[in-house]
């Protein structure tokens, strides 16, 4: 019978539990005969590790990684290791030396399996693992640099075990229902802009998008269904809304003219400064979030241009370009206008009704992480 992610997620976790406890044991003194028999349990855990991987399922967000980078189990024990230090631990590095450590017992192991620690090779390149390199003499000496496990890795690992069941959002309702405020809608286009970013991610196999725990294994084609599902769903219930022309966020886009695009890429802005903590994106990685293709892509190069509504309006702030080149400048919202997406004082768009749901949901939450992932439209 088929195993869920989170049921090998746990295996895995087990047996890199054993296999720590069984590593540690060989930093004491001990016999040969005694030290063989722990390295051969050893050996068996890491094989363990191997099998239980393959049980992944391919339609799952860490089935889909490992099987993209063609990880394997020694790879995987890296950051196994890795997220339990994050669990475990304040400093959540372990240095090269450590880590080789937990697989390697002879000199010439240890060199080979350094390898996988290489700038070049997979786990560092796909942004896996990512070194803490302040001392640039450092940089060559694998052994010493210290590593952590990305974030990108660790949210899809806590997704796949947090249970997010009973958890409601008026932005979550299946059915069209008439809008209650300002904040009901931006959350609709919140999870409309989650859409995009998945698409994005497949199309151009563009690793940022997923850093925020968005792996996806569903076709472009899916995804473009389900755009156009929940588009219809946000205009159906606008239908229902007798004031939604009053909305501060909807008055914006018909004073400026701006279509779904461009009102999409505003709220991803708005989202990535509310719950990232940084107010900047690249310019080429929003012309990616709203274009379906490479041949799309091209088109839309000038999409945040001297020209183009967002700039000419002063809706967006452009930074740091570089030549005069267009796609190499970064992007951020001005604080007018995240004033008025929001209400005239960021409170006044949120009823007392929307207030106490908002209240509560968060109240369900472990970390704003979960607040994150929770707004995931897939079905």
């Amino acid at each position: 019978m088929a195993q869920t992610e989170r049921a090998v997620l746990k295996k895995l976790l087990d047996h890199y539990d054993q296999l720590g406890s069984l590593r540690e044991q060989l930093t004491e003194e001990l016999e040969a005969k005694e030290t063989r028999k722990i390295q051969l349990q050893s050996r068996k855990k890491i094989d363990a590790i191997g099998r239980d991987l393959k049980e992944l399922p391919e339609r799952s967000a860490l089935g889909d990684l490992f099987l993209r980078y063609k990880l394997n189990k020694y790879q995987v024990v890296f950051l196994l290791a890795l997220l339990r230090r994050r669990l475990v631990h304040d400093n959540p590095y372990l240095k090269g030396r450590e880590l080789l450590g937990l697989l390697f017992d002879g000199s010439y192991d240890v060199l080979r399996g350094a390898a996988f620690l290489e700038p070049n090779a997979i786990l560092q390149s796909a942004g896996l693992l990512v070194p803490d390199v302040r001392d640039e003499d450092d940089d060559d000496d694998l052994l010493e640099t210290p590593f952590k496990i990305s974030d990108r890795v660790f949210r899809l690992v806590r997704s796949a075990f947090l249970a997010r069941r009973g958890a409601t959002i008026p932005a979550g309702r299946s059915k069209a229902q008439p809008y209650r405020s300002n904040l009901t809608y931006v959350l609709d286009l919140r999870r409309l802009s989650l859409l995009y970013r998945k698409r994005a991610a497949k199309i151009f196999r563009f690793d940022y998008w997923e850093d925020v725990g968005i792996g996806t294994s569903e076709s472009v084609t899916s995804l473009n269904q389900q755009l156009q599902r929940y588009r219809d769903r946000i205009e159906a219930s606008i239908k229902k809304t007798p004031k939604a022309g009053d909305f501060p966020t909807r008055q914006l886009a018909a004073e400026f003219g701006l279509g779904e695009e461009e009102t999409v890429v505003l709220v991803t802005l708005l989202f990535n400064e509310l719950l990232e903590g940084s107010a900047f994106l690249d310019a080429v990685d929003l012309v990616k979030l709203v274009s379906t293709s490479e041949e799309d892509l091209l088109r839309k190069r000038r999409f945040l241009g001297k020209r183009s509504p967002l700039v000419k309006a002063n809706l967006v702030a452009i930074e740091e370009m570089v030549n005069d080149k267009d796609l190499t400048a970064e992007v951020y919202l001005p604080n007018w206008v995240v004033d008025r997406m929001l209400g005239p004082d960021g409170r006044q768009a949120i009823d007392a009704d929307v207030r106490l749901d908002f209240h509560d949901y968060l109240n369900k939450l472990g970390s704003s992480d979960d607040f994150f992932e929770d707004l995931d439209a897939s079905e």
